[in-house]
């Protein structure tokens, strides 16, 4: 029941557990134990000894460190996690479900849980280098726990990591439809002059995101999350600060309403300027029910999305243990735009703030501006989203998605024949002629015929039979 890779130290002592196999698939496959104490276990997999290649498996489930995969540099992880994830201009129209205090809590357990997740999740592919993806994850943890009760681990596991693979499959397919929906959106608010209905938008924007596509690998998206992802979001923040300083709806005539759960108000009306003369004459949402709440926390969860790929994210990282800094970056620029955007824009708006909150500010060049911005945007999550899917089903079938993005091999040295030069007889005073192989050469050489002088051998020069007194 001890395990030790790549360090030192004395052995753990002996418990009474079931026989678990220490196979290459197997080992370490109780780590997850390890961490409630059931399990000792001590494993150091360095960022240098997870870099071998494993040509005996190409499965996603085994597929890590030894696959060229792993190419990526910290912060283009740290990018591609920041942009996918960051959506604080969301947040006020969660508060608008949930209300002040609802909202607060559940800001507050979204950012402390996903954190602290993020970073398990991180340590659990530090000990296991080769899985290198949430299914195989979900796998080898079902297969740990049915080694510990005497089941069968590869049953479990087969089946945890089926049953995860279509559950992430399912969520990146419908995310991606959603960002298709959000596209053409924003398509018909640039272009609301425009003849073009729905599906006809939705074809231009299947064929403006196919180009970008074709990127293979979330190292060779690093480039894309930071123009298409992370300008955008700075672009989209700093616009929505100016429209609400520009407007300032908590002076307005009537201004917002904060109504609290099944219609008991949270908060009052117009924050300032109103008066109850304000609050009465303002209409608003009547109040919220349980099934609004419910919205609201699905909308908080889907706020902190990214947790999905995080392995497949570490099994292209250079450097694995690095990961900590890429959830302290991704965490440390999120989370207090989160606070900021979400508190301001639901001050502003109220429960009159929606999810995409150009449609509370006024027509102006900077809405607009925002809105062209989100159309560039949009397309770096669909790409993230088509990514995760097709990445697995490369791998599965043998394809290395580098292959594209990796120099040509140089091709092998060109041999030119060149003539021999002519050797000369050994002398019978050369030391070469003393050993064994030298004399055979040596004869064999005085049974060549040379040119000009016909063969001792008539069969032999003819090409007929070998010499048989030789």
């Amino acid at each position: 029941a001890s395990v030790t890779v790549g360090g030192g130290g004395a052995p753990e002592p002996q418990h009474n557990l079931p026989a678990i196999s220490r196979g290459p698939s197997d080992l370490g496959a109780v780590s997850g134990a390890a961490k409630n104490g059931l399990i000792p276990l001590n494993v150091e997999a360095s960022d240098a000894g997870v870099g071998r290649h494993d040509k005996a498996s190409s499965s996603p489930r085994a597929a890590a460190s030894g696959t060229p995969l792993r190419r990526a540099p910290t912060w283009a992880i740290t990018a591609n996690s920041l942009a996918f994830m960051c959506v604080p201009r969301a947040i006020p129209a969660c508060f608008a479900q949930t209300g002040w205090t609802v909202g607060m809590l559940a800001l507050v357990y979204s950012s402390v849980v996903t954190y602290d997740t993020g970073l398990v999740l991180g340590e659990v592919c530090r000990l296991r280098p080769k899985i290198g993806s949430y299914p195989g994850l979900c796998g080898e943890a079902l297969a740990a726990c049915a080694a510990r009760r005497g089941w069968s681990p590869q049953a479990w596991r087969d089946a945890g990591a089926g049953c995860c693979l279509v559950l992430q499959f399912a969520t990146y397919y419908l995310t991606t439809v959603a960002e298709l929906i959000y596209f053409e959106q924003f398509f018909g608010q640039l272009f609301d002059q425009s003849r073009l209905c729905q599906w006809q938008w939705l074809l231009v924007a299947a064929a403006v995101s196919l180009p970008v596509l074709q990127l293979p690998t979330y190292h060779e998206t690093r480039w894309a999350a930071a123009l298409l992802g992370l300008l955008p979001l700075a672009i989209n923040v700093a616009v929505m600060f100016y429209e609400v300083l520009l407007v300032r709806p908590w002076r307005c005539q009537p201004g917002p309403r904060y109504d609290g759960l099944l219609g008991v108000a949270d908060g009052g009306g117009a924050l300032s300027g109103g008066g109850e003369e304000a609050l009465s004459n303002a209409t608003s949402p009547q109040g919220r029910d349980l099934n609004d709440v419910f919205l609201g926390l699905s909308a908080f969860a889907y706020a902190f999305g990214g947790h999905g790929f995080y392995p497949e994210e570490i099994r292209e990282m250079s450097t694995p243990s690095a990961w900590p800094s890429v959830m302290n970056w991704t965490y440390g620029v999120a989370i207090p735009l989160y606070w900021a955007c979400g508190i301001v824009g639901y001050y502003a708006y109220g429960d009159f703030s929606w999810s995409n909150i150009n449609l509370n500010f006024p027509r102006n060049a900077a809405n607009t501006a925002s809105i062209g911005v989100q159309v560039v945007q949009e397309v770096y999550f669909i790409l993230v989203g088509n990514l995760v899917m097709m990445l697995d089903i490369e791998m599965r079938l043998g394809i290395d998605p580098t292959v594209c993005c990796s120099a040509p091999p140089d091709p092998p040295p060109r041999h030119e024949s060149r003539p021999t030069p002519p050797t000369q007889p050994p002398t019978p005073h050369s030391p070469a002629t003393h050993t064994p192989t030298a004399r055979l050469h040596s004869i064999a050489s005085e049974d060549e015929p040379s040119a000009g002088r016909s063969a001792p051998w008539p069969e032999a020069a003819a090409g007929g039979r070998a010499h048989t007194g030789a």
